[in-house]
Parts: C-alpha cells; structure tokens; sequence
C-alpha cells in the first residue's frame, strides 16, 4: 500500500500513459476497499466477543452457559458458528422470522432452570445488499418443556405490520389493546392465565409470544443490554414455570 502510494496517478500517466494511470487507480481503489473490509472484520469479531463476554457474564448466576466457546467463537462468520445457528433456528420452526434467508443466531446460552431447559441467543436478519443493507435484531428467551402444549401466539400491534385484524378478543381490554392473540384453543389458555400474569405481558419488553409444541419462545424487537435482557428472562422464566405446571 505504501508503495502505491509513492506515484501520484499524473506521474504514471506521463511515464506509462493514460491505460497504466487508470489501472494504478484502480489498484489503489482496491486496496483500499480490502484494507477497509479487514479493518471492519476485526470491529465486528471484536464486538461479538465482547457481546459474548457480556451475555456470559450475566447467564452465569442464572446457570446459563456459552454453547460454544469463547475461543471457538472469535467471529460469528466461522463454521462452527454457523452450525450451531442454523441448528438452533431449526428448533423453532413456526417462527417465520427465523426463516429469513440472511439469518443467523449468536451469543447462545443454555441451561436447566426448574426442570426446564433454557435458551437465550440474539437474532438477526438482513435484507438488501450494500448500503441498503438493513439489520433487524431481535433478542430471544425459550424455555422447553417435556410435553405439548396448546399453541398460542401474541404480536404487539404496530402501524401497518401486515397483520390480519380477525385475532382473538380474550376479554382483558390492554391485552386486546396492545396485541393480537391467535390460539388453538384460547378458553383453555384463558382460564389458566389470571390477571397478574396478564399484566406481566403488557407491561414486559416482548414482542413476540409463542407457546407452541414444547416451547415458550418470548422475542424483544431489538438487542437488549443487560437490565432489558434481565426484564425479558424474568417474564419469560415467570410465565414458563406457571404454563409447566398449569397446562
């Protein structure tokens, strides 16, 4: 680089002409751009060590552990990564999100809490290439159980998501307010999940809610720092042990 640097474009133009200028212009650009994709390759692996370190910390008093290593994780671009990603995304097959082609799941937890296995792990998507690249991250709980349980799903009303509007009104005026509610079978959901736990929902940080097959899976719309991931385990850890041992 330093010595592509020493000849001005101008000095190689009246040296070599005007096809050698335009070819050394090039090179620079190229060496240029390889330099600037290493220098953002060693920010990123140096942030998700970083996440990982901090999603580490703090799983651990709750009996949460890395599913990989630190070591074997330098970078979420490695192999094992990648697996460990596509393998746990196929755990949950009835969330559309985790289809996305361009997804990947990183800083994975486990661990048994009250009889159940645990999981947290961030999650994104991207759509578009380039500068019209677009991240959508979202940070996840689940929690599963031995035997099935009746589906349930909730989605967070916002402006213009594409919902159908014909969801269940389940009587709980803020629950019908701020979510739609889709169920196999809501009476039964209904009469097991009192007001207390009503609220927990509407006042919590989730996004997403879903009690399907063997799994509560609880989705907060962005990537929490430590006191939003705290909320969303506690939500989520509240509501796992009362479906485990209601329905």
């Amino acid at each position: 680089m330093n010595l592509l640097l020493q000849f001005h474009p101008d000095d190689i133009m009246r040296k070599y002409g005007e096809g050698w200028a335009v070819a050394y212009f090039f090179g620079l650009c190229m060496a240029a751009g390889f330099a600037l994709l290493v220098i953002i390759g060693f920010i990123a692996r140096a942030f998700h060590r970083r996440r990982l370190r901090q999603r580490s910390e703090w799983g651990h008093p709750k009996g949460l552990r890395p599913v990989d290593t630190l070591e074997s994780t330098k970078s979420i671009f490695n192999t094992r990564s990648l697996e460990i990603s596509e393998k746990i995304l196929r755990d949950y097959p009835y969330y559309n999100p985790f289809k996305q082609p361009r997804a990947i799941a990183s800083c994975i937890l486990e661990g048994y809490i009250d009889g159940m296995q645990c999981r947290t792990f961030d999650f994104s998507y991207f759509t578009g290439t380039g500068k019209h690249s677009i991240e959508y991250p979202f940070s996840i709980v689940a929690f599963h159980y031995t035997r099935i349980k009746p589906y349930t799903a909730l989605r967070r009303r916002e402006r213009r998501d594409g919902l159908a509007e014909n969801d269940i009104q389940t009587g709980w005026a803020e629950l019908d307010e701020k979510f739609y509610v889709y169920a196999d079978d809501w009476g039964l959901l209904k009469n097991e999940l009192h007001q207390e736990l009503e609220q927990l929902i509407v006042r919590s940080n989730i996004y997403d809610l879903f009690l399907a097959d063997r799994t509560l899976l609880v989705v907060a719309r962005k990537r929490l720092k430590n006191e939003g991931y705290d909320q969303l385990y506690a939500t989520a850890h509240r509501l796992a042990v009362y479906f485990y041992n209601k329905i």
